[in-house]
């Protein structure tokens, strides 16, 4: 489950978009609760040889432009995203809310792939229903809470992760999916994985979590999955009552909260 739909992802069976499935199933969404659901969305990913490629194309039409390449795919209900990686393609068939994920090898990723799979494909796909795709944190509890917005390092994971241990939940402290339903604005879960830096797990100190296992990732953060430390913390939907924007207090500032305004939160 995604952002409250259900999700299927399918992985190649002759190359090595295999090696992605571990990665990939240990981050996207909530399994299913029993039972199996029609898919809203499908996922392939696949990489050169599950299709007999020697190699994944490479745009060379000099005398066509990319971009009128992707307008006229829009014309037809199609998104493109290419190439914005060598050799990494992104396709979806909107109508068909089916996308695809081409690549030679796993290895021609982005580093933050692992941590964040789909994510160029989820933005287009969940657009189309109204679900926009947003880098920002959650905290909450009994169906309610907050958005927390800022730059990389501005404290989004390490706020989430103080609030795990103060005993609220989190629809997830990185990409989430905002859209209204009934009228007031909701955050819904993609990614069941958390990631903070070592420095931040050791304020935890005593707790389980400060000695969470794993090397740092590209960022130099350790991705973890909040529900070994902090059980029942991870919430599929909140109904969003505020907009926070953690800011870290120099020296001895004590902590305090300071109203913004819509236009800094934006």
């Amino acid at each position: 489950r995604m952002a409250g739909l259900t999700v299927e992802v399918a992985f190649g069976g002759r190359g090595s978009s295999g090696d992605l499935t571990d990665a990939y199933s240990a981050h996207i969404g909530l399994p299913l609760a029993g039972g199996e659901e029609p898919a809203d969305l499908r996922f392939f990913v696949l990489s050169a040889a599950d299709l007999d490629l020697a190699a994944s194309p490479e745009w060379g039409d000099t005398a066509w432009p990319v971009d009128a390449f992707g307008a006229a795919l829009q014309r037809l209900g199609l998104f493109a995203e290419y190439p914005w990686l060598k050799g990494v393609w992104r396709l979806l068939d909107t109508a068909e809310a089916t996308g695809v994920l081409l690549m030679n090898t796993p290895a021609d990723l982005p580093a933050w792939d692992g941590g964040a799979p789909l994510v160029d494909l989820l933005r287009p796909a969940l657009a189309r229903r109204g679900i926009r795709v947003v880098h920002a944190a959650t905290l909450g509890a009994q169906g309610r809470g907050v958005l927390l917005v800022g730059d990389g390092g501005a404290g989004k994971s390490a706020t989430t992760l103080a609030g795990l241990a103060a005993g609220l939940g989190t629809a997830g402290d990185d990409y989430i999916g905002v859209s209204f339903e009934g009228g007031e604005p909701v955050a819904r879960m993609l990614y069941r994985m958390m990631k903070q830096d070592r420095s931040g797990l050791a304020r935890h100190a005593g707790h389980a979590v400060a000695s969470a296992p794993g090397e740092p990732n590209w960022r130099g953060k350790i991705e973890f999955a909040p529900e070994l430390y902090f059980p029942g913390c991870l919430a599929e939907r909140l109904a969003l009552k505020a907009v926070v924007i953690p800011h870290i207090a120099a020296g001895e500032e004590a902590p305090a909260l300071v109203p913004a305004t819509g236009g800094e939160a934006l």
